[in-house]
């Protein structure tokens, strides 16, 4: 397999080099090509001066000699054949039509090289305009002679010194490139061990080891993304558990009691009501948490007015608000816009509430507050957000924790009511999708403080 590679790898430097090759040989011949254009074309521009300056001076082209293979045609400054060297005057000929012509007419002087119509041959034309005439010479381009310059010479014989050398140098690539497979191997044997410690490979130091490393800590994160994913997966677990089993317990009690109490039974299903409440915030927590896992392509952006999205959180949480005895005060402008995305943050905000509302206890008094940072005309503007309640602290240990998902306290502010343990992740996350960050702190005399930025996505 190794030999195999190696052929492959030499294969493929060979291709390189002939592809080069090629291209190094297509521009040599175009530069030739346009060189001896440039010389051809001086030819026939020094033609052109000797055909007038014997016209001037006797006063007829008949007896002007040129060689063989270059033709003149002399018009005036209406486009009307005077003399032609070669054929008879052609009247139906569209002169100022063609391109050495029109360029001699605008800048005084003009060349191109195509295809004759009456001799098809390729031909290099070249027009001058004089005093009272314009005057055309051409010439069959091979015939005037192509020939390779010094200059030009050298570069075919330094291409080829170049060739000679990468043909050399590959034997010597390809082993250098090959050199670091080693550890590759390696660092696949230990993999079909099941082992997990990369540790005692030694991977070469260049970018092939870099890419080897890059790959050894990408399966540490793979592994313990995997062990996140279980941990998670027994989380949810656990937490549907709960509300299921609250619920199956208080149907069963109501359908094996035949004669059992109306007001009882009310009670019953009040509770299991709740439960299956707290079972919808669970499942929907758990949607939010895996969309914003794998991206932002489930999310859309809008201009969002902040002021209104607290409006709507305070409607939907109203009467948990109310019945807890909880105090919402928004100090921020009615005018106070951003763009994101509206699910995300009415999400952040709306948990934040419940948060409160949960383990903040009563008669608490809940503040936002909200500036505007970083505006430009041009670019992105953040939103620095203060959001403060005056219930239960938390121990200072547990502040570093409260954004993980499924964290518990013993003591502070405990899952009394309920709650998916989501809530402060979703946060979190919304923040981090919002290009922002977030802090919290216990406020001095009770209570929570989130500080967190919102970047506009526009």
């Amino acid at each position: 397999m190794i030999l195999k590679y190696r052929y492959q790898l030499l294969s493929y430097f060979l291709l390189i080099i002939l592809v080069v090759v090629a291209a190094a040989l297509v521009l040599a011949t175009q530069h030739t090509r346009d060189s001896n254009v440039t010389v051809v074309r001086d030819r026939l521009s020094v033609y052109n001066d000797n055909i007038y300056a014997k016209y001037v001076s006797i006063g007829e082209f008949d007896n002007i000699v040129l060689p063989t293979h270059i033709r003149f045609t002399v018009l005036d400054t209406n486009f009307r054949v005077v003399y032609d060297n070669r054929l008879e005057i052609d009247t139906t000929a569209t002169y100022p039509r063609r391109p050495e012509i029109a360029q001699a007419k605008k800048k005084g002087e003009g060349s191109s090289l195509r295809l004759s119509r009456k001799t098809n041959v390729e031909t290099l034309y070249y027009t001058r305009k004089y005093n009272d005439v314009y005057i055309t010479t051409s010439t069959p381009f091979e015939i005037e002679g192509i020939i390779m310059t010094s200059g030009q010479k050298d570069y075919i014989y330094i291409l080829i010194g170049l060739v000679a050398f990468l043909f050399g140098s590959i034997i010597v690539i390809t082993n250098t490139i090959l050199k670091p497979l080693k550890s590759f191997r390696e660092f696949i044997s230990v993999l079909k061990s099941g082992e997990k410690d990369f540790s005692k490979i030694k991977f070469t130091n260049d970018e092939y080891g870099q890419v080897g490393k890059m790959l050894a800590v990408t399966l540490d994160e793979l592994e313990e993304a995997k062990k996140y994913k279980q941990e998670l997966s027994h989380n949810i677990s656990h937490e549907l558990k709960t509300p299921v089993t609250g619920i199956r317990g208080y149907l069963e009690t109501i359908l094996s009691d035949k004669d059992i109490d109306k007001e009882l039974m009310l009670k019953f299903v009040d509770k299991a009501y709740l439960q299956t409440l707290r079972l919808v915030s669970l499942i929907n927590d758990v949607s939010i948490i895996n969309k914003m896992d794998e991206g932002a392509k489930y999310y859309k952006t809008e201009k969002i007015n902040i002021y209104k999205c607290l409006l709507d959180v305070r409607e939907e949480l109203g009467y948990k608000l109310k019945a807890h005895n909880i105090k919402f005060e928004q100090l921020i402008s009615r005018e106070l816009t951003i763009t994101g995305c509206y699910q995300l943050i009415y999400s952040l905000f709306k948990n934040l509430v419940d948060n409160t509302i949960e383990h903040g206890g009563d008669n608490t008094t809940i503040t936002i507050n909200a500036g505007v940072e970083n505006k430009g005309e041009y670019a992105p503007y953040g939103i620095k957000f203060t959001y403060s309640d005056t219930g239960k602290g938390v121990p200072d240990e547990a502040l570093a924790k409260l954004f993980e998902r499924f964290y518990r306290i013993e003591s502070g502010r405990v899952r009394t009511m309920g709650g998916s343990g989501l809530g402060l992740a979703i946060v979190k996350n919304a923040v981090l999708f919002h290009k922002g960050k977030i802090e919290v702190m216990n406020r001095e005399g009770g209570g929570l403080v989130f500080k967190f930025t919102l970047m506009s996505m526009e």
